[in-house]
């Protein structure tokens, strides 16, 4: 499985690289009246508008200054861009590297798919589908 490694302040975490539709600079968007908090606005993505979310406030970071990238991801007929401070790598990883064990502590309607052990840290590897679901 090839994963996309990003970063939301001091943590890192992973997707599926086949959910990621593109990686974005700065994206500019139109806030939107009464939005959720979590939403920024939104954003002209290829002719289509699509929601921005702030994934820090999202998964419960504290507020910080304005991201840096956005990670577009589409996924069961969803699709948004996902605020981060730095997509850091692209890897394939083997599939006995991924602990879905782990990730069913989390309960069944978390957004944690599993945990990625790699050689020098732990990632958690997040559900684009279900990641969709909690932000829109």
């Amino acid at each position: 499985m090839q994963i996309v490694i990003f970063s939301v302040g001091a943590d890192s975490y992973a997707i599926e690289a086949l959910s990621v539709q593109e990686i974005l600079r700065k994206p500019t968007a139109l806030a939107i009246p009464e939005a959720p908090a979590h939403i920024v606005g939104v954003i002209d993505f290829r002719g289509a508008n699509i929601p921005l979310v702030n994934l820090g406030h999202l998964l419960g970071h504290p507020e910080r200054a304005e991201s840096e990238q956005a990670v577009v991801l589409t996924a069961g007929g969803m699709s948004a861009a996902f605020q981060v401070d730095e997509v850091e790598d692209v890897l394939n990883v083997p599939n006995h590297a991924l602990d879905t064990a782990s990730a069913t502590l989390a309960g069944s309607t978390s957004i944690t798919k599993a945990v990625v052990r790699l050689k020098e840290r732990m990632l958690v590897l997040l559900d684009p589908a279900r990641l969709l679901g909690k932000a829109l």
